[in-house]
């Protein structure tokens, strides 16, 4: 290493580091070698433990040694970053947690699990010394492979090509024993240099016999070879580490006779020529493939690092020779790294979302803004299998807050379903497109999704749909709403009941009644002018303003709450819903409700209108109702759907003073109510209105002549419909 004047001086931060290594309790002997371009070099003699039994003699079988030489390069940015050590030359490189052996760069153990310059900044200097020491003492005692940490993968220094794989799917199917099985593999080859080869391997198998690879599965399309692979399963456990060193065929049989796998794969590769060599390429008219793919798996003693699995796989890429029926021994075998291809094992394993779990089909409504995140966000757990229902197109302006970037011809006028399943897909998530409006979808199809789907979430904020899904459809499934207000300062998440004992229609009409109860709903649904803006001819380019910050914090939370529920409270009976409020500060509050099953009241032909008395009113009369001795009652609000001719009991105001009750008599006052009701209008935006009354009957009685006759009054004075019901008998009748 030359000199470098620049930096002759040793920085005071590594002279104090030396200064602490000189005193550290392991080191023989130190001295500072060099000062380069690219730092101090200090060389030391690090005292070994040895086992007793080879104390004597001050070596190991292995060759450690009782004093070993180690290097120690401080870059000149120290303590930015860690000192790196180096071991001799001819240190034995047989031992696992060796680095891949760079040419000229020396033998580089891996002494920690983490990086060395975080344990440096977690831990200080010291750690990293230490690290040093326990790395060579195991190393002398033969404990580098520890059960806690994991199997260390077999090191392979010249590392040629990169191959991905669903390596979930492949340990799965080593459960059962094959000596063989055949998978599709399919390359790229980077120029001419076939050291720069990305490859896939996909599964699952197609099966362990010859005939189920055929000459179609191989050829070159676009631009991509494909091709066989080969999986090769040893049928007891390994116990033995080992570097790589297979770089021909003959390397490769010594390797396969070794594992007792060569009569299986001997008896395939016949097969591989005939289907795939360039030669029957030629004769089958295809342009040739240059290589097929054998992949090892070797069973270990414990699971094998960043696996949780003791399946350790090793990929080989095998040349063909040109034009030759057979291949001969000295035919190179590349070694590629493989790394895990993106699917849901490895989704959920990121996401700490357990692996047993079943698979959960859930069916989107609306591919919006809200829809593509909040999917995204599901699908990004593993957890999930989707359908995805729109019909509705791609603008460049719904870039501005998407769950994806999207450019060229796509972003003027792509559908919005291909697009977010597109990259649902690319996680490797099963997914199914419907671009279809849902209303029409409907019609043939009342049910929208298969059997098997267990949710649909709507997130198109259309009424129209939620009409639909309310009074049309016929669903199976467990339905939930979510849709934001306010500019994305408030999401709503409601959930219906088993079997649609509480629906989205009732859960959304509670919804309106608590902006007379809560000043922040009130003021997220009506408390403002909802800005909109036309990016395009016509109104129906009309978009609300809100940003992208806000909208996803609350697409990933009312995300995060139907992965809760999905997990956690799928068995809950009841209708839930779930609001959260997010302030200027991005502080997010959340309010949750629980709704028991609606109390429905069908028309009639005296009474043309449903009534449904959401759960919570019919509990309250009811607790109220019981156990006295007098008439209770009170003044009954909701809401009223001309649409659907359906009324809903939401709210209860209190019988005003003055109310006269007795066991056969409840008159109720009026005084206050005019300005409750103008109250309860301004805060719903007329949503929430009169409905009528309700009182109770002591005595099991039914409604009273009375009744019937305060009940023809109201209806005469009052333009929409009344509804007076009575508690008798422990149920709720109407009059």
């Amino acid at each position: 290493m030359g000199e470098l004047e620049s930096k002759s001086e040793i920085t005071p931060d590594i002279r104090d580091a030396i200064r602490w290594l000189e005193g550290y309790s392991s080191i023989a002997e130190l001295k500072v070698k060099s000062c380069s371009v690219d730092g101090v070099v200090v060389s030391t003699s690090w005292v070994v433990d040895l086992p007793i039994k080879f104390e004597s003699v001050g070596e190991t079988d292995s060759g450690v040694r009782s004093i070993e030489p180690v290097s120690w390069m401080f870059p000149w940015e120290y303590p930015l970053s860690a000192p790196k050590p180096t071991l001799r030359d001819d240190f034995p490189l047989t031992l696992p947690h060796i680095n891949p052996i760079i040419e000229g760069k020396g033998v580089s153990p891996c002494i920690a699990e983490v990086d060395l310059t975080d344990l440096l900044h977690s831990s200080g200097i010291e750690a990293v010394f230490e690290a040093m020491t326990h790395w060579l003492n195991n190393a002398a005692s033969g404990e580098l492979l520890c059960p806690v940490q994991g199997w260390e993968p077999v090191r392979r220094d010249n590392a040629s090509g990169l191959v991905s794989a669903d390596t979930y799917a492949i340990r799965e199917e080593l459960k059962s024993y094959a000596p063989a099985r055949y998978l599709r593999y399919r390359y790229v080859v980077s120029g001419n240099n076939h050291n720069l080869v990305l490859g896939y391997i996909e599964t699952p198998s197609l099966g362990r016999a010859n005939s189920v690879f055929k000459v179609k599965d191989v050829g070159i399309l676009n631009g991509v070879r494909h091709g066989p692979a080969l999986l090769l399963q040893v049928d007891r456990i390994v116990s033995e580490y080992w570097a790589e060193s297979v770089k021909t065929l003959a390397d490769l049989r010594w390797l396969l006779k070794k594992l007792q796998l060569s009569d299986a794969f001997d008896a395939r590769l016949k097969h591989i020529m005939a289907t795939s060599s360039p030669k029957a390429c030629a004769t089958h008219n295809k342009a040739g493939i240059e290589e097929f793919m054998v992949v090892i798996a070797v069973e270990r003693p414990f699971n094998v690092i960043g696996a949780d699995n003791p399946w350790e796989l090793l990929p080989y890429r095998v040349r063909f020779a040109e034009n030759s029926e057979q291949l001969a021994d000295d035919v190179p075998v590349h070694a590629p790294l493989m790394i895990k291809s993106t699917c849901p094992a490895m989704l959920r394993s990121v996401s700490g979302e357990d692996q047993d779990a079943g698979v959960i089909p859930i069916s989107f409504i609306g591919c919006g803004s809200l829809g593509s995140k909040m999917a995204l966000h599901l699908a990004k757990s593993g957890k999930y299998e989707f359908s995805l229902i729109d019909n509705d197109f791609f603008s460049s302006h719904n870039n501005a807050r998407y769950g994806s970037v999207v450019d060229d011809f796509d972003s003027i006028g792509g559908s919005k379903v291909n697009l977010v399943g597109r990259d649902i897909r690319a996680l490797g998530v099963n997914v199914e497109q419907l671009k279809v409006d849902v209303l029409e979808l409907g019609k043939s199809k009342p049910a929208i999704v298969d059997k098997k789907f267990r949710y649909i979430l709507d997130t198109t904020a259309s009424l129209p749909v939620r009409h639909f899904l309310a009074h049309r459809a016929k669903l199976t499934a467990r339905l939930m709403h979510s849709i934001l207000y306010g500019k994305a300062a408030m999401g709503v998440l409601a959930i219906e009941g088993k079997a649609r004992c509480v629906r989205v229609d009732d859960l959304m009409a509670y919804t309106n009644t608590l902006c007379y109860k809560d000043d922040r709903v009130q003021k997220a649904m009506y408390g403002g002018t909802i800005a909109r803006e036309s990016f395009g001819d016509g109104c129906s380019s009309a978009t609300t303003i809100m940003d992208d910050i806000g909208l996803s914090v609350l697409s990933a939370a009312l995300a995060g709450k139907v992965n809760q529920y999905t997990g956690e409270s799928a068995g809950l009976d009841e209708g839930q819903i779930h609001i959260g409020h997010l302030d200027k500060d991005y502080r997010l509050d959340w309010t949750s409700y629980v709704l028991p099953a609606t109390l429905i009241i069908p028309r009639d032909t005296n009474f043309g209108w449903e009534i449904r008395v959401l759960g919570n009113i019919r509990d309250q009369i009811e607790r109220e109702s019981k156990g006295s001795s007098v008439e209770q009652g009170g003044v009954l609000a909701g809401m009223v759907c001309h649409l659907s001719k359906t009324i809903y009991v939401t709210l209860i105001v209190p019988a005003p003073d003055g109310t006269i009750r007795t066991p056969a008599r409840f008159d109720i006052a009026t005084n206050g109510l005019e300005e409750i009701f103008k109250d309860i209008h301004s805060a719903t935006n007329g949503q929430i209105t009169f409905l009528g009354t309700w009182h109770s009957h002591p005595t099991s009685s039914p409604p009273s002549p009375k009744d019937r006759d305060t009940y023809a009054k109201l209806t005469k004075n009052y333009d929409l419909p009344i509804v007076m019901l009575v508690h008798t008998g422990g149920r709720i009748e109407r009059v």
